[in-house]
C-alpha cells in the first residue's frame, strides 16, 4: 500500500510545532473580542484531532527570554533527516527554513520573527484535520515579510514553488516524494494568517478552499455543543484547549462513509480501505465503532496561568470521557487513598502515591469480564474472543489478592538529597514509604515474616517507631504504623511526614498523585557530581549534560487522576523560571578548561582560554611539565542564542619547548552549546560522532 511518507508529517507537525511553540501560543491567556471564535468556523465539527488558543502580550516578555535561550544545534537530528532525504525537493526547503527561523529566534527573539515573518504571536492558532488532511494555521500582521523569506529561500535552495490564487490567499505548493508526486506540500497566505496542510491532486476546488481556511465548513466546531462543554469544562479555555476523539478516528478507519476524515482517505488512498479492512464484514464494523462510542475522546484545557517577572504558572487537566455508567461505576470502586504527602510540592524532591483499593479489583475484573462475555456482538472476531475470554474467570485472581485486601494505596516520598561519606553511594537524605490499609497491623505482621531485612521485627500499633536492622551498621532506618498508615522512613522530613500521616483518615480521594520539584537543579548537579565521580559510571557526559540543563527552566509540577462521574481526570499544575538569556558579555573572560572523562566521570584539565570583550579569543594548552605552551589556537567567537562558536583561524603546535611551532593548513573551528552560566564557571556541551562531550569553563 502506498502512503503518505514520514516527510509529509514530519514537515506538517514539526514545523507547525515549532512556530507554535517559538511564538508563545501555548502560553497565554484568554482576550475578549479575538479572532478565535472566526477560527472555529474553518474547523470541521467531525475533525478527529483539534489543538486551538490564543495568547496574549503578557506573556511576550518570557516567551523571548526563551527564544534567546535556544541552542539551534538541538534540531540537528532533524536538519540530519531531512539532510538524508530522498524524497523530494520540498525537504531542502523546510530545512532552510527551520535553519532560518532557529538562527533568527535565536539572534533576535520574538521581535524578530515578527519583523522577519510577520508572526502575530498573539492571534489565534489551530491544529486540527479537515477530511484526511492535518492543518497547522496561525495568525499573521502581515502577509508580506514571509512571502519575502520565500522568495529567499527559493533563490537559496534553487526549490521553486507552485504558485495559484486559492479565494482571497495566495497558495504555494511543493513536492514532497517523488514517487508520489501527487502529495504536495500546500501554505495558503493571506494578510492575517498562513495555514499549512496538503494538497492531493484528486481534490476538488472546494476541498481545497476548506482545507485551506478560504471559505467556513458547512457543518464546524463554532457553535457547537462540545465547544460550549470545552468551554465550560476548562476555565481558561480560549488560551489553549482541544481533544482527541476516538471514536471518531475508529470511524474513519472502520466506516469511512460516515465522516469527512473517512471520506476523503478513500478518495486519497482507495487501496488503504482494501488493505486495512477488506476482510472485515459489516457486523465487525458497526461493533468496533460502537465500542469506541463508550470511551469516545480525550478533551484538555488550559484552567488558568500567571506571570509574574521570570515565573510562569500554569494549570492543565484532561478528560477522558466514558460514556458508560457501568463501567465509570466499576472503575470508581478502584479509587483508593492517596496520602497528603503527594499532593504537595514545594517541601520535597519527589512524590508518587497510587490510591487503589485492592479489596475491589477482582470484584472490578469480574464486572468487566462479565460485561464483556455477555455483550451482544454480531461480530464473529469478538464473538471468538468473548468464548475464549469464558475460560479466564478473575475470580480465580482472589486468592492472591487476599492477603493484602486491606490496602487502601501507597507512596513514596523523597525530601532531600546531601553528599554522605557514610553511605556506599556517597549519598543520603530523608526518604518516607507508605502503605495505607484498613488493617496496617496486618500488614506489619507480614512484613515482619516476609520481608527481608524486617524479619521478626516487631512494630508496635502505638504509633511507636523501632528502628529496622542494617547490617551495613549504618543504622537511621525507622518502621512504625501511623494511624491507618504502615510507614518505612528515614530522616527528620521523612518522620514528620510519617507523623502527620497519623491523623489521616482513610478518605476515597482518587487514583494517583505526582510531586516533582526541580527548582534548585544547580544545588542537585553539586550533589550527585562528586557522587558518580567517585562511582566512575561510564556515560556520565549525558547525565551531566541533562541535569545541567534543568537549569535553563527551573520548574515544578504537582499531577493529580481521579475518576468522576463524566470519566478519567487529570489535573496538571506547573510552576518553572526562565532563565535570562546568555549575551557574550556575560561568558568574556579568561578560563581554565577541562574536558569530562566520560569513562572515569572525573574533569581532565585541557588548558586556558580567553573569549575577549572584542569577541576575539585563543586557547593554548602546556607541556607536561608546564614549561611551556605546545599547543595554541587563535579564533573569533559568536553566541547564537546558547550556541557559542568559534571560527578558528591560527591552530599551531609544537613538541618541545625548543622546536619550532608548526602552523596547520587546515584549522578546525568549534561549536558547543552554552550551559549553566552561573558565577565563576559555565559547562558547554557538544556532541561528536555521536558521542556527548561536556566542558567546563572556570574562571580565572
Amino acid at each position: 500500500m502506498q502512503k503518505i511518507t514520514k516527510i509529509s508529517l514530519v514537515v506538517v507537525v514539526l514545523v507547525g510545532v515549532a512556530v507554535a511553540f517559538a511564538t508563545g501560543v501555548f502560553t497565554g491567556s484568554r482576550t475578549s473580542g479575538n479572532g478565535l471564535d472566526e477560527l472555529l468556523t474553518f474547523i470541521p465539527a467531525d475533525s478527529p484531532v483539534v489543538v486551538v488558543g490564543q495568547t496574549k502580550a503578557d506573556y511576550t516578555e518570557l516567551s523571548n527570554k526563551t527564544l534567546q535561550n535556544m541552542n539551534p544545534n538541538d534540531i540537528q537530528p532533524l536538519i540530519d533527516l531531512l539532510d538524508a532525504s530522498e524524497e523530494g525537493s520540498g525537504a531542502q526547503l523546510v530545512r532552510w527554513l527551520i535553519d532560518d527561523y532557529i538562527q533568527t529566534a535565536a539572534t533576535q527573539g520574538q521581535q524578530g520573527l515578527v519583523d522577519r515573518y510577520g508572526a502575530n504571536p498573539t492571534g489565534p492558532y489551530g491544529f486540527y484535520f479537515s477530511g484526511a488532511a492535518p492543518v497547522v494555521r496561525f495568525s499573521l500582521t502581515s502577509a508580506e515579510p514571509l512571502m519575502a523569506v520565500l522568495a529567499e529561500a527559493e533563490q537559496e535552495t534553487g526549490v521553486t514553488a507552485e504558485q495559484s490564487t486559492l479565494g482571497s490567499a495566495t497558495l504555494y505548493a511543493w513536492s514532497l516524494n517523488e514517487e508520489k508526486p501527487e502529495i504536495k506540500l500546500g501554505l495558503a497566505l493571506d494578510e492575517r494568517s498562513l495555514t499549512l496542510s496538503l494538497l492531493n491532486s484528486k481534490d476538488t476546488p472546494e476541498a481545497r478552499m476548506l482545507r485551506f481556511a478560504r471559505q467556513p465548513q458547512a457543518e464546524p466546531l463554532a457553535g457547537t455543543e462540545r465547544l460550549k462543554q470545552l468551554r465550560k469544562d476548562y476555565a481558561d479555555a480560549d488560551q489553549f484547549m482541544g481533544y482527541v476523539d476516538f471514536q471518531q478516528i475508529v470511524t474513519a478507519l472502520f466506516s469511512p462513509e460516515q465522516n469527512g476524515t473517512g471520506r476523503e482517505l478513500r478518495t486519497w488512498f482507495p487501496e488503504f480501505e482494501q488493505d486495512f479492512a477488506q476482510d472485515m464484514s459489516d457486523a465487525c464494523r458497526n461493533d468496533y465503532v460502537a465500542l469506541a462510542s463508550h470511551m469516545p475522546r480525550i478533551t484538555m484545557g488550559s484552567d488558568g496561568y500567571s506571570v509574574n517577572g521570570n515565573e510562569l504558572g500554569q494549570d492543565l487537566s484532561f478528560l477522558w470521557h466514558i460514556n458508560n455508567d457501568s463501567v465509570v461505576t466499576s472503575l470508581q470502586k478502584l479509587q483508593g487513598h492517596v496520602p497528603g504527602y503527594a499532593r504537595t510540592v514545594d517541601d520535597k524532591l519527589a512524590a508518587y502515591a497510587l490510591g487503589l483499593n485492592v479489596s475491589q479489583l477482582v470484584p472490578v475484573l469480574s464486572e468487566f469480564w462479565t460485561q464483556f462475555t455477555q455483550a451482544e456482538f454480531q461480530c464473529e472476531q469478538l464473538q471468538a474472543m468473548q468464548q475464549q475470554a469464558q475460560s479466564y474467570n478473575p475470580a480465580m485472581l482472589a486468592m492472591g489478592t487476599a492477603m493484602v485486601d486491606s490496602v487502601r494505596g501507597a507512596g513514596i516520598a523523597l525530601f532531600n538529597l546531601e553528599p554522605s561519606d557514610t553511605t556506599p553511594v556517597g549519598l543520603d537524605g530523608s526518604v518516607l514509604v507508605s502503605i495505607s490499609s484498613e488493617n496496617p497491623a496486618a500488614l506489619a505482621s507480614m512484613a515482619s515474616s516476609f520481608v527481608p531485612g524486617m524479619m521478626g521485627l516487631s512494630i508496635p500499633s502505638d504509633g511507636t517507631a523501632v528502628e529496622i536492622p542494617d547490617p551495613m551498621g549504618l543504622g537511621g532506618n525507622f518502621a512504625a504504623i501511623k494511624g491507618k498508615h504502615l510507614v518505612v522512613y528515614r530522616g527528620s522530613a521523612g518522620e514528620a511526614a510519617a507523623n502527620n500521616l497519623a491523623g489521616e483518615t482513610l478518605e476515597t480521594n482518587g487514583l494517583s498523585a505526582l510531586a516533582l520539584n526541580l527548582r534548585e537543579p544547580m544545588k542537585m548537579f553539586n550533589t550527585v557530581e562528586p557522587v558518580m565521580q567517585t562511582m566512575g559510571n561510564p556515560g556520565c557526559a549525558e547525565t551531566f549534560v541533562g541535569l545541567l540543563n534543568l537549569t535553563q527552566t527551573p520548574i515544578s509540577m504537582g499531577y493529580q487522576e481521579a475518576l468522576g462521574q463524566r470519566g478519567w481526570r487529570g489535573d496538571l499544575s506547573i510552576e518553572m523560571e526562565v532563565a535570562d538569556p546568555v549575551t557574550p558579555g556575560d561568558i568574556a573572560g579568561k578560563y581554565e578548561l577541562a574536558l569530562l572523562d566520560d569513562s572515569s566521570c572525573s574533569w581532565e584539565p585541557l588548558g586556558q582560554e580567553t573569549l575577549g570583550e572584542d569577541q576575539t579569543g585563543g586557547f593554548a594548552s602546556e607541556s607536561a611539565d608546564g614549561a611551556c605552551d605546545e599547543y595554541q589556537s587563535e579564533f573569533t567567537w559568536s553566541m547564537t542564542g546558547r550556541l557559542l562558536s568559534q571560527s578558528t583561524h591560527v591552530e599551531r603546535q609544537r613538541d618541545a619547548c625548543d622546536s619550532d611551532w608548526n602552523t596547520m593548513e587546515t584549522a578546525e573551528n568549534f561549536e558547543c552549546g552554552v550551559i549553566a552560566a552561573e558565577g565563576d564557571h559555565f559547562y558547554c556541551s557538544t556532541m561528536t560522532d555521536g558521542v556527548t562531550e561536556l566542558y567546563r569553563y572556570s574562571r580565572l
